[in-house]
């Protein structure tokens, strides 16, 4: 009601001015007309101008809230039902990661760390880096065999790892012969044994 109040004056002055510029010659039916159309084409425009320069009564009500994070601020979100104009209150400060550390220790091969992972959000980073501590070898020496290569295998014995090196070409075979004689019904032969 308060607001259509407001309207009255400016729907007077839009009368007014509106029978001011009917002319002189003009009869009582044609002034009706022209008087009709134009205070209903200055009805339209005193209503635009009272709409646009009226403040809006703000009603602001807390519409979204916004949790913090590990590294960014929550807050609220407060908007205007009327006009839908917001703004960002009530700040809670960043809540920092929550980290677990867990630590790779260094093998024969890669370097050891610590792995510091935010069980929040996923972040993670690595640093008290150690260097790797190389293979620990065990050393065993296989002899040649008559058709077998000798090497000297080297055995981790910490991870397994192993190699063979300083090869010795295999022996060959070292015979001894032993003459069977032949019978009255069988032939003889040598037999051939190696000895090693």
């Amino acid at each position: 009601m308060k607001k259509f109040l407001k309207f009255i004056p400016l729907l007077v002055i839009g009368i007014i001015a509106s029978i001011a510029m009917v002319g002189c010659g003009t009869t009582e039916k044609e002034a009706s007309v022209s008087t009709k159309v134009k205070v209903a084409a200055a009805m339209p425009l005193a209503m635009t101008y009272a709409e646009s320069t009226e403040p809006c009564e703000h009603n602001f009500e807390a519409i979204d809230v916004v949790a913090a994070t590990c590294t960014e601020q929550g807050y609220t979100v407060y908007t205007c039902t009327n006009c839908g104009e917001s703004y960002n209150d009530n700040f809670v400060p960043a809540l920092g990661h929550s980290f677990v550390d867990i630590t790779v220790p260094a093998t024969c091969t890669h370097k050891g760390y610590v792995t510091h992972f935010c069980t929040t959000c996923g972040y993670e980073y690595s640093d008290t880096f150690v260097d790797e501590k190389g293979h620990t070898y065990t050393d065993e020496v296989i002899a040649p065999t008559c058709t077998e290569q000798g090497y000297t295998l080297h055995t981790c014995s910490d991870c397994g790892y192993s190699f063979k090196d300083s090869y010795v070409e295999a022996l060959g075979h070292t015979y001894s012969e032993v003459v069977t004689e032949p019978t009255c019904t069988e032939g003889g032969y040598t037999t051939y044994t190696c000895e090693t």
